[in-house]
């Protein structure tokens, strides 16, 4: 969330950091994070549907965060009384705001005559929270609003121009930085809608408002008086200078002044540098122990002492020799320094130009001064600059001669960074001790890193170019599998499933347990375990297979479902097909791999092999698909007809074996016949003259016919012709007709037979001898 000049901090406790000439202090700078929860809490709680009052984590009274406006905000029904609330985060009392936008201040009174609909706003930025009965929601509207991040111009309901008033005085303000260097017009709109609106003069639903903004990155000052109605638009007016600065001390009679402590002794002037705007002057000063501070206006009314602080102590300086001292003094700060007790460091790059120095790289250029009022040797500045690439380094006395770069080396390499964002604030902070300067650019993903695509593919706020493990899987880059891919991250006990395949995305490395499903919990994943037994339930013919038990419906009929095993087969906890060979033999297929069970045991087809499991649990090779001259190297259905008839899949082709050494291969849309002995291959049956582009699916029945499915629809070929299965209704293809016409046989919820996911084969009634009861005319 963020929005107009957000202040950053890059350091815990770093209290002097400073704002460059051309970046006055911003009254928007929220000073913690973005919060997770904003709650309005106080004595109206318990009306609102909490279980009591002042409760921060009570959820009936949370605002919403609105990131179109940037700000939190909920209307709640409230009834005629007087109450108080404040609006605490993150469901804790630990971080506040009451009255005056202040952290743990007074609570904010709230008293409404009748029952009313009250909408509450809290601004992040600000940390102003308010409602619509204590304050006037006045929002300025204008051409300007886009650049401002509104989804477009002229929308008095995009708070993002929300004109605030904290302290009450009637007088509604923002700032910003955000809009380009441009003409533009304005109004002040009421509620957040254009019934009450103001323009030129104050006038309601006056002319708009014209204003320019005279540079990129300008602060622009928007005020409106609620008394007047006046709406004024204009660039954030600069400091005034002091008149006069004088270093006043106990030294002053040794340069010249009439006495020492005089605040008005022109010899020790400070001289004001425009370019620079810094106060500053050299004095020669004799060996011993001194002391002094910074009078301004030649007068004492206004004086800074130790740590930039106003009628602060004396500041202490021993000399051994006589030296020249150079003294500093910012009156944005306040900082006054001399370079006997303070490092007299500038950041210098390829930024400076942008902040008003006559060009990049000069470290005489006080714009970029860093500035340690603490005395804790943590240099420190701020900057706005526009979007881009930029290096920098630091240099100390003014000069090129002590100079430091990336990991504070003597003459080191620049420091890229990356300002993603035009006219974002950017924070220098430079330790004296090990030289290391620290860049930190509002919305920069990766500081002292450039990367202007600011790319950060898990959102953890580190971006690509500088996170090690790209997607937050908990395998770095170098040795992940896909640094991007979250399920993606390496095999450690190399059963095929990648151990991130359901445990990406958390850190955790990938769980070689939980890398996948094990329907039959061997400890190996489905797709890399030959004997694996997986999910899910189909019915087929006039048998039913559900999780962990098979049934037949014997008799036929409703209520005639009864259990063709007594007890849970062995080891197969989910199935998910299911075909009847005879009454004694039951194929299972499992995703890549098939059983067939019966009286001799269970068939197991693997990606080359078929093998036999007797009862005894022995496992012998049953088919060795290369042997047959195949030269299939990966199956992935099985079927089988009789005692010397298998049928199988191959990707999208599947081919029937029988015991003459013939085979039938399924293509997308044609099955085909191939002889192993000549080689040849001949066409079977045409699918799509049956309207199917595509066959996933092929079976055989009894009397010898293919059956065919395709998706969700199944065909069936039959004596009394062929049926075309959809999810709800079954229809026939007519045998008496010239061509493939279809008419509806069956509807699906009047017969007899279960639908299991959306597929089911449905055999008609036959006469006395098997033949259809519909036959051809002559």
């Amino acid at each position: 969330m963020k929005r107009n000049t957000r202040q950053f901090s890059p350091r815990s406790g770093l209290a002097g950091l400073l704002m460059l000439t051309v970046a006055c202090v911003a009254s928007y700078a929220a000073h913690t994070p973005d919060p997770f929860t904003v709650t309005i809490a106080g004595s109206l709680q318990d009306e609102l549907g909490c279980p009591g009052d002042w409760q921060p984590a009570c959820a009936a009274t949370r605002l919403n965060y609105d990131a179109d406006d940037d700000v939190w905000q909920a209307v709640f029904s409230m009834p005629a009384g007087s109450w108080e609330y404040k609006v605490p985060l993150n469901d804790s009392w630990t971080e506040n705001y009451g009255a005056g936008a202040v952290q743990d201040g007074p609570n904010i009174p709230l008293s409404v005559a009748a029952p009313v609909d009250v909408k509450f706003y809290y601004d992040h930025e600000t940390h102003w929270a308010t409602d619509d009965v204590n304050s006037i929601i006045a929002t300025a509207a204008g051409s300007f609003q886009s650049e401002m991040g509104c989804t477009g111009d002229w929308q008095p309901w995009c708070l993002r121009s929300w004109l605030q008033d904290p302290d009450r005085d009637g007088v509604y303000s923002f700032r910003t930085r955000r809009i380009p260097a441009g003409s533009y017009e304005g109004k002040v709109a009421i509620d957040e809608g254009w019934d009450e609106n103001y323009g030129a003069g104050g006038a309601p639903g006056g002319a708009n408002i014209p204003f320019t903004v005279p540079a990129d990155c300008v602060e622009m000052l928007f005020e409106f008086d609620s008394a007047t109605k006046l709406l004024t638009v204009a660039p954030v007016p600069a400091p005034a200078e002091p008149g006069s600065v004088t270093i006043a001390g106990s030294f002053q009679q040794e340069l010249g002044c009439p006495g020492d402590w005089q605040s008005d002794c022109a010899a020790t002037h400070l001289t004001f540098d425009a370019e620079d705007t810094v106060w500053q002057e050299t004095f020669s000063i004799p060996a011993g122990g001194w002391e002094y501070k910074a009078a301004l206006n030649d007068s004492w009314d206004e004086n800074y002492g130790a740590n930039a602080q106003r009628d602060g102590p004396n500041i202490g300086m021993t000399l051994g020799a006589p030296t020249q001292v150079k003294f500093y003094y910012d009156h944005r700060t306040h900082w006054i320094a001399d370079d006997v007790n303070a490092t007299i460091a500038t950041v210098a790059g390829s930024f400076q130009s942008e902040l008003g120095c006559s060009g990049d790289w000069q470290p005489w250029c006080l714009r970029s001064w860093l500035q340690d009022p603490e005395g804790d040797g943590f240099y420190g500045a701020t900057a706005i600059l526009p979007a881009g690439s930029f290096e920098a380094k630091v240099a100390h006395n003014e000069s090129w001669i002590e100079n430091y770069g990336e990991g504070g080396a003597p003459d080191g390499a620049n420091i890229p960074f990356t300002v993603p964002v035009a006219c974002s604030t950017v924070s220098f902070v430079y330790d004296a001790t090990t030289h290391q300067l620290t860049i930190t650019a509002e919305g920069d993903n990766c500081p002292g890193i450039e990367n202007p695509d600011q790319t950060d593919t898990d959102g953890d706020g580190a971006g690509d170019a500088c996170d090690d493990d790209d997607d937050n899987d908990g395998v770095t880059d170098p040795v992940d599998g896909d640094p991007t891919d979250p399920n993606v991250c390496r095999d450690l006990d190399a059963d095929t499933c990648d151990d991130c395949t359901l445990t990406g995305a958390d850190g955790s490395g990938g769980n070689t347990v939980d890398d996948g499903d094990d329907g039959d919990a061997d400890g190996l994943c489905d797709a890399g375990d030959e004997l694996f037994l997986s999910v899910a339930q189909l019915q087929i013919v006039q048998t039913v297979l559900y999780p962990q038990r098979v049934y037949h419906d014997d008799p036929p009929g409703p209520g005639g479902i009864v259990p063709a095993f007594p007890n849970e087969l062995p080891g197969t906890t989910n199935l998910d097909a299911l075909d009847v060979i005879d009454p004694d033999t039951y194929k299972f297929s499992v995703t890549s791999s098939a059983f067939i069970f019966g009286s001799g045991g269970f068939l197991i087809l693997s990606p080359a092999n078929v093998y036999m499991r007797d009862a005894g649990g022995a496992i012998t090779v049953d088919l060795d698909w290369s042997a047959e001259g195949i030269n299939l190297s990966s199956l992935n259905a099985l079927d089988m007809i009789d005692a010397n008839t298998y049928l199988f899949s191959v990707d999208s082709a599947q081919v029937v074996l029988d015991g003459t050494g013939a085979a039938r291969v399924l293509y997308p849309s044609r099955v085909y016949i191939f002889d192993r002995t000549t080689r040849a291959i001949e066409e079977l049956l045409d699918a799509s003259v049956l309207g199917m582009a595509n066959v996933d699916g092929i079976d055989l029945l009894p009397d010898g016919r293919v059956a065919l499915s395709a998706a969700a629809q199944g065909i069936v070929s039959l004596p009394g012709g062929v049926m075309l299965v959809h999810p709800a209704r079954v229809y026939i293809s007519d045998p008496c007709a010239s061509g493939p016409d279809l008419i509806e046989a069956y509807d699906g919820p009047s017969t007899r037979l279960l639908r299991i996911d959306g597929m089911t084969m449905i055999v008609p009634e036959a006469g006395p001898g098997g033949e259809p009861t519909q036959a051809c005319p002559p």
